[in-house]
């Protein structure tokens, strides 16, 4: 959407938050030419955009461990989703680090690197 250049954005972010308390809105701008939207980080560049995948600054990398009670179906699909996810979102360039970051936050974890790896094939 494109908003008007005389649009007052932190008012009108003021009065959508004045409907109701429990229902608060944020504005997400432009740094450093990146926005992040859900979970893509959206980079424009001189030809275009490109995209990568956004975690927040608070994100704990903290997701189901190898050794928890849940089943082998659910383990594989949280790791399978991960990889889809770059896959999907992420630009030729990104895609390296987005699978390295995966590798990493899985092992931490104690997920077998080969299982990951067999798990990447399958995404």
């Amino acid at each position: 959407m494109v908003v008007p250049k005389d649009t007052n954005l932190e008012d009108m972010l003021s009065k959508l938050n004045d409907v109701n308390e429990k229902i608060q809105f944020t504005i997400e701008k432009e740094r450093n030419d990146q926005m992040p939207f859900l979970d893509t980080c959206i980079i424009k560049t001189e030809s275009g955009f490109k995209f990568k995948v956004h975690r927040k600054p608070t994100n704990k990398e903290d997701y189901v461990h190898f050794y928890s009670g849940h089943s082998e179906r659910v383990k594989s699909g949280i790791v399978i989703g991960f990889f889809l996810r770059a896959m999907r979102i992420c630009d030729d360039e990104y895609i390296e680090d987005e699978i390295k970051h995966i590798y990493e936050a899985f092992t931490k974890l104690k997920y077998p690197k080969g299982y990951l790896i067999r798990l990447k094939g399958k995404a």
